[in-house]
């Protein structure tokens, strides 16, 4: 989705001047129903990199290759504490660096065997810890260092060099280009992440419909899908952290939504109820975490006065959504803003 393609989500007003207008996308489907149709519809087929909200599909692929090779470690990864590392965006907090150094200890593995980048913490406060006592960036402080790590113990169980594993003709990726072929249901391009791992250019309405048979496969017992979702709903702030949106969402709905960030303004919501709804919103101009949760909650109250119009019923599960979503929107605008839906 290019910038040109983008419309208008909604307005800041300071004392009822519209100072700011965010543009972007979003799409509210269920099934195979567009919910915001009228709206979201001619962006539908348009291309977009889906950054880390990729990473429940890369943690699942990469789980299924461990088990042709040791079904035992399969398993054990499954019930590990480490699951919902693997497919965070963490923000390098205490909790995220713990955990990584006793998973990397047990798959022996260490720093320098990452080709992630060398950063600091993504959390100011933990960042500035480190940088006052002294330490120097390091791997594992980067927000896709779990990622990375299983990455590196995939290419170990199955007997393949680890070292340049971040080239796109890796072997421990051309099973990945193909089954995202099957996945995402047409003809992908792959390119290279922010951390350097594989990522790809997707249609929303292919991510959606991929989406949705994720969360379909979740809910059916034993799939490494339910693994992950129950990891993540026991785990929400190992996924993103302290004061971030996506972990918030997560926890504070009780599951009833998973949330992901994904890098440069997106965010993917889903659920598990029993017709699935997925969420998905990309800023036009990058990341600004308030703007993520203004914007779904303006393009839910658009949808609620459509349908209330029509004297149609909400989801009840958007309707949970749209009530906690108003509580965060209120608490994160600043003094004399107010919160306005920009002309479509």
């Amino acid at each position: 989705m290019l910038a040109s393609n983008y419309r208008p989500l909604f307005s800041i007003l300071r004392n009822g001047y519209p100072e700011n207008t965010i543009h972007g996308e979003v799409f509210i489907a269920s099934g195979d129903e567009l919910l915001n149709d009228a709206e979201s519809s001619d962006n539908l087929g348009r291309s977009f990199c889906p950054r880390s909200t990729l990473k429940p599909w890369q943690t699942k692929y990469l789980l299924q290759k461990i088990k042709t090779a040791s079904a035992e470690s399969y398993e054990h990864l499954l019930s590990s504490a480490y699951l919902p590392l693997f497919f965070a965006s963490h923000s390098g907090q205490q909790m995220h660096e713990e955990l990584w150094e006793q998973a990397a200890s047990e798959f022996g593995i260490t720093q320098a065997e990452l080709e992630c980048p060398s950063t600091y913490p993504r959390d100011k406060t933990r960042a500035m810890e480190l940088r006052q006592g002294g330490a120097h960036t390091a791997t594992d402080f980067h927000q896709c260092s779990g990622k990375h790590l299983l990455f590196v113990h995939a290419c170990k169980c199955l007997g393949l060099d680890p070292s340049n594993y971040l080239e796109l003709d890796h072997p421990i990726h051309k099973e990945m280009h193909a089954l995202m072929q099957n996945w995402y249901d047409g003809s992908l391009k792959v390119l290279q992440d922010g951390c350097g791992l594989p990522n790809y250019v997707v249609t929303a309405k292919h991510f959606l419909s991929a989406s949705r048979r994720l969360a379909l496969a979740a809910k059916k017992e034993g799939t490494v899908e339910q693994a992950l979702f129950n990891s993540w709903k026991e785990n929400p702030r190992l996924v993103g952290g302290i004061r971030r949106l996506d972990s918030d969402i997560t926890e504070e709905t009780g599951g009833l939504f998973f949330a992901k960030e994904g890098a440069d303004g997106l965010l993917w919501l889903q659920s598990l109820s029993d017709e699935p709804i997925t969420i998905l919103i990309k800023l036009g101009f990058g990341y600004k975490e308030r703007y993520l949760a203004f914007g779904i909650f303006t393009e839910l109250l658009r949808l609620r006065t459509r349908l209330k119009a029509k004297n149609a019923p909400i989801h009840p599960d958007l309707e949970r959504l749209f009530g906690y979503l108003g509580l965060w929107v209120q608490n994160n605008l600043q003094k004399h803003q107010t919160l306005g839906l920009a002309e479509v």
